[in-house]
C-alpha cells in the first residue's frame, strides 16, 4: 500500500506541475462531471435499458452524447481566470444538484428551484446532512482547488482561440458522427425517454435556472397584469359572513380515513360531520406550483405560474368586491398569492404567540382573532391560514 500511495502522489505531482492547455482542463472537468456527478442519471438510464440486448453499448452511446454536450457547454465559459472561476462555480452547483438526484432521485426543475429559494430556514435545516457536505466537499470544493490552481500553458490569444475552436469543432464532429451512425438508437432515446435528460447534471439544472430567471424576472415583467373579473360584484346578506380557509400540506387521498382508508387517519374530522370532496387533485407536488394554481382561474392541465402571477386570483377578486381578506403564513410564504392583500407572517415569536423551538400553527388562531377585532364588524371577511 505505501508503494501504491507513493506512486499515486508522484503521478499527481508530475501531472500537477506540468502546465496544461485550457482545452485539456475543460476535457478533464467534463469527464470528471460525467463520471461523478451523473450517477443518478446513469442509474435511471440503466433501468430503462437493462432489458436491451446490449446495455454496455447503450451506456456508451449515452455517455458520448452527454460528455460531448458537457465539453461544448464548458467551452463557452471564456478564457483564463474567467474560465477557471465559472468552472469552479459550476462544479459546486453541479455537486449540490448531484446530491439531491443521487439521494432522492429527484430532478431539479423550475418548481424545485423556486421552492429552494423561497423556503424557510427550518426546512433548509432539515435538508442539511453530513452526506450533502461530503458531496459538496469531494465533488465540488476539492476539484475547485485543482481547477483554480493547476498551471495553464501560456500562449497568445490567437493560439488560444484557435485551440478552442479546434477542440470545439473536433468534439462537435465526434458527437454529430455518433448521432448519424447510431441514428436509430438516439431517435428512440430522445423521443421515448425524454425524462432522462432531466437527470443530466449540471446541464439540466442550469437550463432550469435559465427558465426560472425568465419566468420570475424577464417574462413576468413584460406581461401586463390581467384583470380577469372587471365587473365582479358580491351579494350582501343581512349578516356578515366569515370564512376560515385552512391550506395545509398535501394529503394523499388514498391514505385519508374519510375516503375509506383502512386506518382511521382522520378521526376528528369524522366527528365533525364535514363535507368531504373525494375527487380533488392538486396541480402539483410542490407548494410553489400547487398553491398559486389553487387560487387561480386556471386548471391543472393549463396552469402556468408566470401567467398566474400576472393576473387576478380568487383573493384579489374577493378583496376588490369589499371582502376583507388576510393571509396568515406559518409555512413558506404565499408564493405570490397574497401579494395584494394583507399578509401576516406567523413564523416569528414577535407575531405568533405560540412558539418554542418553532412557531406552532395554533398561534395563528390568536393572530386571526386580533385581526378580526380590528375590522369593521359589518364587513364580510376571509381568513386564510397557511400551515
Amino acid at each position: 500500500m505505501p508503494i501504491q500511495l507513493s506512486s499515486f502522489f508522484k503521478f499527481l505531482f508530475k501531472f500537477y506541475s506540468k502546465p496544461i492547455s485550457e482545452s485539456k482542463l475543460i476535457l478533464l472537468v467534463s469527464l470528471f462531471v460525467l463520471a461523478t456527478h451523473n450517477i443518478g442519471f446513469f442509474q435511471n438510464t440503466v433501468q430503462v435499458y437493462q432489458t436491451h440486448d446490449n446495455l454496455s453499448l447503450s451506456l456508451l452511446l449515452v455517455s458520448v452524447l452527454h460528455g460531448s454536450l458537457l465539453f461544448l457547454a464548458f467551452s463557452l465559459l471564456g478564457f483564463g481566470w474567467l474560465l477557471r472561476i465559472l468552472l469552479a462555480a459550476t462544479l459546486v452547483i453541479s455537486a449540490s444538484a448531484a446530491y439531491f438526484t443521487d439521494t432522492y432521485n429527484v430532478i431539479i426543475d423550475v418548481d424545485m428551484i423556486d421552492n429552494s429559494l423561497k423556503t424557510d430556514t427550518e426546512e433548509v435545516r432539515d435538508l442539511l446532512s453530513i452526506q450533502q457536505g461530503m458531496y459538496i466537499l469531494l465533488l465540488g470544493l476539492v476539484p475547485d482547488w485543482l481547477v483554480l490552481t493547476i498551471p495553464l500553458a501560456q500562449s497568445t490569444w490567437a493560439k488560444r482561440i484557435a485551440w478552442r475552436l479546434g477542440s470545439f469543432t473536433m468534439v462537435m464532429a465526434v458527437m454529430v458522427g455518433t448521432l448519424v451512425t447510431a441514428a436509430d438508437f438516439y431517435a428512440t432515446y430522445i423521443r421515448e425517454n425524454a425524462t432522462l435528460r432531466y437527470y443530466s447534471t449540471p446541464l439540466a439544472p442550469l437550463y432550469e435556472v435559465g427558465l426560472y430567471v425568465d419566468q420570475e424576472f424577464i417574462g413576468q415583467n413584460q406581461a401586463p397584469f390581467q384583470i380577469i373579473a372587471p365587473q365582479a360584484t358580491r351579494t350582501t346578506g343581512s349578516k356578515p359572513k366569515l370564512m376560515i380557509l385552512i391550506v395545509g400540506e398535501t394529503a394523499r387521498a388514498d391514505h385519508f380515513g374519510l375516503n375509506g382508508y383502512l386506518r382511521d387517519t382522520t378521526p376528528r374530522l369524522a366527528e365533525l360531520n364535514v363535507i368531504n370532496y373525494t375527487n380533488v387533485i392538486a396541480c402539483g407536488t410542490s407548494t410553489a406550483h400547487s398553491l398559486p394554481c389553487m387560487f387561480s382561474a386556471q386548471n391543472r392541465q393549463t396552469f402556468s405560474k408566470s401567467s398566474a402571477n400576472n393576473q387576478e386570483n380568487l383573493l384579489d377578486i374577493l378583496h376588490k368586491t369589499g371582502v376583507k381578506a388576510v393571509w396568515l403564513d406559518n409555512n413558506s410564504t404565499s408564493k405570490g398569492v397574497a401579494s395584494r392583500i394583507t399578509y401576516l407572517d406567523s413564523k416569528s415569536s414577535g407575531n405568533n404567540p405560540v412558539c418554542d423551538s418553532e412557531c406552532r400553527d395554533v398561534g395563528m388562531l390568536q393572530q386571526s382573532q386580533t385581526w378580526l377585532d380590528q375590522q369593521d364588524a359589518g364587513a364580510d371577511k376571509i381568513v386564510v391560514l397557511h400551515q
